[in-house]
């Protein structure tokens, strides 16, 4: 993206999709200040998006809805307590802006939504247009709405409570953020206005607790609603309620832990590592392991002790090593299928704060799985991923030693709270696969039945368990319940399975290779034909990872969410140059080409020219082959390795479209001759 687009920033926002359960942070008191703000949009993105100007002068209706006011059994009705909050609020504003209706009417509405939100009133036009509404002086018509089961599940009749999610919303009004004439309502295309209205949103964080502190009311408030919002008993009722700080790129309100390391400056160092956690249990679980290793990096240098963040980095890099194996380095080793998947998903340590075989990345995976455990011995996670690391070491498998530790892990399985259903499973899987390397088939056998019930859950888990089931029955001896059949009966039974397996696992993984060279050999063997590899393959949907990271210099990750002053800190040399009016601005990499639009953080990431380095392409799977995506290729070999599966929207300006691949996060425009001419990466859900 080049500097003369930035004279006419364009954008609209989306909803993004979540997919994973956001990590929970709670830390200490300080959480106060922070909160205030944080209340907000304590709300989750998708649902309170009305708070920001996208919607200003998209009102609800001409007036406010009364007849939906909801009833209250409290000691003091919600009503009321609305009502007395805003009035004390009110009391302490220095000077209402001249060109709105003062005071804006709150009303209190039932529309079963975790929600509250400011916005103009509306005049309906003729063919549904609209037009705020003024009053007979010319000024505009504000209000502010909260919703009954706002009030249900995180007020519960308090007012300290209740004073920070209105003191926010007010402060969108008094700051000038929902009127016409905001800068937000401008940009009419994604990445623009997401950055431009979740900088708006760290003001009214900001103005809204200085407002609440100013009439009266306490940190207590606050510190109660983080409390409450990240419970597991709410996170349950509102799974989308805590979305990380990259999943809040595709939205324009930022993430909770993100508002807080700008607002409780005493403890910013704590709410950055929180954040970094959270984004590093997202690149987890969408297989981008390098951008992974860098978050939990950050976790790890901020607080050594956290034992999750050194279990993760570990596991992370023990992927990237994985990830680096094809079919004939695997082939090597002659053991069942791992289960891969297993990392942590919320850092109680920092809580109770507030393709070739490279030795090298196994090392570092070893060291910190090995940190992990030094710090918390009982961690059975760390244990059985450090047992997957010796049964893959680069010197050779290790069974021996990956079976003690696997078998180990197995027992801290009812210890360690911490561990969900596919977990479990997992890690039982793989102690079997290590105790089968280990010779031991009655115990390999024992720890496959005892994930059988789990298994049939997952698709992965079932894959894996009829793999590892069929290599158990080729190799049972006489003594076994397995060995008691025949050789043909055995062959015929594994063939079986190899079969189930070849169904439920993605032909993109290194392990279906290695399934159907050995259901292929079986057949053989029984003087049967086997079905050829695009027989099992057909029909099934390959899916690519996200693409969330660009290295635009060998060592370098950019990575969307990155804070805006470590990319200032790690990419040299760097060109600034503001967007006027506004706090966002455009960092230019010139030996690259490529340009991050940032206001607190990098929200969409544009590559240009011959320099621009490629991105790559990786379907889900261990050790799935990848492939590069660069300027200068042709669309038709674009096509060939993203399919069709894309939308032609505008990212930035209305007048400049993209070929946007929403599963990917990649954005392609093309010259005329139809080769690539720009890359973008952006987390923007087009509507």
């Amino acid at each position: 993206m080049r500097s003369e687009r930035q004279t006419q920033p364009h954008p609209s926002a989306g909803k993004h999709d979540r997919r994973l359960r956001s990590t929970a942070v709670a830390y200490a008191l300080m959480v106060a200040a922070l909160l205030a703000a944080t209340l907000l949009c304590y709300l989750p993105p998708s649902v309170c998006a009305q708070n920001s100007s996208r919607t200003a002068t998209q009102g609800r209706g001409n007036v406010l809805p009364q007849s939906r006011m909801a009833p209250s059994t409290r000691a003091v009705p919600d009503a009321d307590l609305l009502a007395q909050v805003y009035a004390r609020l009110l009391a302490v504003v220095p000077q209402p802006p001249g060109n709105v209706a003062w005071p804006p009417p709150i009303s209190l509405t039932r529309e079963n939504e975790l929600n509250a939100y400011a916005a103009l009133q509306v005049e309906r036009l003729p063919y549904g247009r609209r037009r705020p509404r003024v009053d007979k002086n010319g000024k505009f018509v504000p209000y502010i709405v909260v919703d009954q089961q706002l009030m249900d599940d995180l007020i519960q009749g308090e007012a300290d409570r209740l004073a920070m999610v209105v003191g926010h919303e007010l402060s969108h009004i008094l700051l000038g953020h929902i009127l016409p004439t905001s800068m937000t309502d401008r940009p009419r295309t994604g990445a623009w206005r997401i950055v431009f209205t979740a900088e708006q949103e760290h003001e009214a964080d900001i103005h809204g607790i200085k407002l609440a502190l100013a009439a009266g009311y306490s940190y207590r408030g606050a510190r109660e609603v983080w409390e409450v919002w990240t419970s597991d008993a709410f996170r349950t009722k509102h799974p989308g309620a805590n979305p990380s700080s990259f999943e809040a790129v595709g939205v324009d309100h930022p993430s909770i832990t993100d508002r807080l390391s700008y607002l409780d400056q005493e403890k910013a160092n704590i709410w950055k590592a929180m954040s970094a956690f959270e984004n590093g249990t997202v690149f987890l679980a969408i297989q981008q392991y390098p951008a992974a290793e860098e978050s939990f990096s950050r976790v790890v240098a901020e607080f050594p002790d956290s034992y999750e963040g050194w279990a993760n980095l570990g596991y992370a890099r023990l992927m990237m090593y994985l990830d680096a194996f094809d079919a004939d380095d695997l082939k090597r080793y002659d053991i069942g299928q791992v289960v891969v998947g297993s990392f942590y998903l919320r850092p109680e340590a920092l809580r109770a704060s507030i393709r070739g075989v490279n030795a090298r990345t196994w090392q570092k995976a070893v060291d910190a799985l090995r940190k992990a455990l030094a710090l918390k011995p009982d961690l059975s996670l760390a244990k059985a991923n450090l047992g997957i690391a010796y049964l893959l070491s680069p010197a050779g498998r290790d069974a021996q030693r990956a079976s003690a530790l696997l078998e180990q892990a197995v027992v801290l399985l009812d210890s360690d709270k911490t561990i969900v259903d596919f977990n479990r499973g997992a890690v039982l899987i793989n102690a079997s696969v290590a105790n089968l390397a280990n010779g031991q088939t009655e115990l390999a056998a024992r720890r496959l039945d005892q994930a059988g019930q789990i298994a049939q859950e997952y698709p992965t888990l079932s894959g894996a368990s009829d793999y590892n089931r069929a290599l158990l029955a080729l190799r049972a001896s006489e003594g076994d319940q397995a060995g008691a059949r025949s050789v043909g009966d055995r062959r015929r039974y594994a063939s079986t399975l190899l079969v189930n397996f070849l169904g439920a696992t993605t032909p993109a993984s290194v392990w279906w290779s290695l399934g159907y060279d050995r259901y292929a050999g079986l057949m053989k063997e029984q003087g049967l034909e086997p079905q050829g590899k695009q027989d099992f393959a057909a029909g099934k949907q390959v899916r690519l990872r996200p693409i969330p990271s660009v290295e635009i210099a060998p060592g370098t990750l950019v990575t969307l969410s990155d804070r805006v002053e470590l990319v200032k800190d790690k990419v040299k040399p760097l060109v600034a140059v503001p967007v006027a009016g506004t706090t966002i601005e455009v960092l230019h990499h010139p030996p690259s080409g490529t340009d991050m639009v940032a206001g607190r953080r990098v929200v969409a990431i544009y590559l240009q020219g011959p320099q621009a380095p490629r991105l790559k392409v990786q379907p889900f799977g261990t050790g799935a082959p990848g492939s590069m995506l660069g300027i200068g290729m042709a669309r038709a070999e674009v096509e060939k390795l993203l399919g069709k599966n894309y939308m032609v929207a505008p990212l930035h300006h209305p007048e400049v479209s993209y070929y946007f691949y929403p599963a990917l996060g990649v954005g392609i425009r093309y010259d005329r001759l139809g080769r690539v001419a720009e890359l973008a990466l952006a987390q923007i859900a087009i509507e």
